[in-house]
């Protein structure tokens, strides 16, 4: 008898992960390469690192619910 196990992600949680890539690679574009993708306007000083920082934060609520499902079921075997 085999046990799986099955994750289901909200889609809520998928949207936030999805957000939160693209800040952060748009922060690691503008950190690393020098691209400026966000328009003269809308930039700031260091909006690279604030656009990583901030697709971090938004990318964090799917780990904690991935990292808690495998706590919960680790202690279950």
């Amino acid at each position: 008898m085999s046990n799986k196990l099955t994750l289901q992600l909200p889609l809520s949680f998928i949207f936030l992960d999805v957000i939160g890539f693209a800040a952060l690679g748009l922060g690691l574009a503008k950190l690393f390469g020098g691209i400026d993708i966000i328009p003269l306007s809308m930039q700031f000083e260091n909006y690279g690192l604030a656009l990583v920082l901030l697709g971090v934060l938004l990318m964090m609520p799917m780990m904690n619910y991935i990292f808690n499902f495998v706590r919960a079921n680790l202690t279950k075997n």
